[in-house]
């Protein structure tokens, strides 16, 4: 048994992380059920440095290509608004509720 932070966990113990739980924590996510895309900017309007990226696992666990896919991720998208024209139809306004 490996005490974690007065915890018990018994050694071969498969162990979940709750990607959900984790997602929407107040403190981390505030208003998570709100559709909010600033919440990702700081003051100036720059992309916020502490973000969480808890897709890519947590721990000793985490991903090793995290950087690589989010810089992809990032190059992808750049070509994307760089080669389409994308804008809302006047006749079809974009619905921003959740479901």
């Amino acid at each position: 048994m490996v005490p974690e932070q007065g915890h018990c966990i018994p050694e071969g113990t498969i162990d979940y992380g709750r990607h959900w739980i984790l997602s929407r924590d107040p403190m981390a996510f505030p208003d998570p059920e709100v559709f909010n895309p600033q919440r990702w900017l700081d003051s100036e309007g720059c992309l916020k440095d502490n973000i969480k990226f808890i897709v890519y696992g947590f721990g000793r666990r985490v991903c090793p290509g995290m950087h690589l896919a989010n810089q992809s991720l990032y190059i992808a998208i750049a070509f994307l608004l760089w080669s389409f024209r994308i804008a809302q139809r006047p006749d079809s306004p974009i619905d921003t509720r959740l479901q």
